[in-house]
């Protein structure tokens, strides 16, 4: 929330038809800075959430196998072998930062900026990702005739200048409807909203700080030259203001509270807009953050509304942008390999056991599920790992032979 105890200021005003009015005060103005800290609190909260759930998704044997690489095997995809270049980027894309680090940087560097890039090095036998941090430089793309894209241009740090061929760079980013080459942050997205919020946000802060009209205009009937305006200005805010005098006014001096029109009122209305925009735009809802209320239940329900709405567009996506950039760096056919994406919402115990009951009733060996499931196979169910079940008695079929 905003700093309520900020610093009174003194607004200097023109002087009036009955007298002269030199000074408006303001008790509990925040600072465009202090709104600002405020609002890049709930925004980072907001990404860094999108981060770790995309991150611990895709990361394998946290969840689940993370992304995973097909082949293209008659008219379906089936996976691939462990030792494939592809699956092994994906299970370890860097030498030095974890699976984990590397996703979640890819997905906050592409919310933040727009875009993620990476390196591909080491290619085809000891494939690696290298992340482009924009601290070294940027990449600018070199657009081509069709609309793709043609090469990068990388704008060192240091003033030096590269050319990257296209194959070289792994992309993640977000889709501008006006350009196939740029992208934009969240946080430019965001960033109209925010400047018109601040501004409702700061008038309110004058109107209403700590309980009481915070705006105050001495007038006086005598004319006085502008130093003794400013000197009884600063002796007024340092007094009644900051030392919470009582003011006892003389010279024909008066200090009236500024009144608020009845529509004024409705911008509290608007306090928390910009709070609620965030919420909206980054996909978290509000309620994931509300410690106040929050329960068990709720906390849930709210985590797997981020993970069906929010984490799982973003995988299915990123998915696709992977499977291309991997596509030309591995010089492989287009639709001959493809990066399937991780499920963000797993089925919870009961639902994963209903599935299963289901499952060996259409004749799926119990023993395959527990293997699935990570369990141990009794040996008296180990022969029939390979063996269908006949449905309904769920009697191996071998049985019958």
């Amino acid at each position: 929330m905003f700093d309520w105890d900020a610093r009174a200021d003194v607004v200097p005003t023109t002087t009036v038809a009955t007298g002269q009015s030199f000074g408006i005060f303001d008790r509990g103005r925040p600072t465009q800075r202090s709104a600002r800290e405020s609002l890049r609190g709930t925004f980072e909260a907001c990404l860094r959430t999108r981060a770790q759930l995309f991150a611990q998704v895709a990361t394998p044997d946290l969840e689940g196998s993370g992304f995973v690489a097909e082949r293209l095997v008659g008219d379906t995809y089936e996976q691939v072998e462990e030792a494939h270049p592809w699956a092994q980027l994906l299970r370890k894309p860097s030498s030095y930062r974890t699976a984990y680090d590397v996703w979640y940087w890819l997905l906050l560097a592409r919310d933040l900026m727009g875009n993620a890039h990476a390196l591909f090095e080491g290619v085809p036998l000891e494939p690696r990702l290298q992340e482009v941090y924009p601290s070294w430089g940027r990449l600018q793309p070199k657009p081509e005739s069709d609309g793709g894209i043609g090469g990068y241009v990388f704008h060192r740090a240091d003033g030096v200048d590269l050319e990257i061929p296209a194959e070289e760079v792994m992309e993640l980013r977000r889709i501008d409807p006006s350009t196939p080459y740029e992208s934009q942050g969240l946080i430019e997205t965001l960033a109209e909203y925010i400047s018109a919020d601040l501004d409702a946000q700061q008038y309110l802060a004058q109107s209403f700080g700590e309980g009481r009209p915070p705006l105050f205009q001495i007038t006086t009937d005598e004319e006085i030259d502008p130093e003794t305006a400013k000197r009884f200005g600063d002796t007024f805010r340092r007094r009644f203001m900051e030392g919470n005098e009582v003011a006892v006014m003389g010279h024909g001096m008066e200090a009236d509270s500024l009144s608020i029109d009845p529509e004024s009122f409705q911008m509290l209305e608007a306090q928390g807009l910009t709070h609620k925009v965030i919420y909206r735009v980054t996909g978290i809802p509000e309620a994931y953050f509300d410690s106040e209320n929050a329960n068990r239940s709720n906390s849930e329900s709210a985590e797997r509304k981020i993970r069906r709405d929010t984490v799982q567009p973003l995988l299915n996506q990123a998915a696709q942008q992977l499977t291309l950039s991997f596509q030309r760096a591995f010089e492989s056919e287009p639709g001959a390999l493809r990066i399937r994406p991780p499920r963000a919402l797993q089925p919870t115990p009961s639902q994963r056991e209903a599935i299963n009951e289901k499952r060996i009733a259409r004749g799926v060996p119990p023993a395959a599920i527990m293997e699935e499931e990570g369990e141990e196979v009794p040996d008296e169910y180990s022969e029939s790992l390979s063996r269908p079940l006949v449905s309904g008695n769920l009697t191996p079929l071998g049985s019958f032979l």
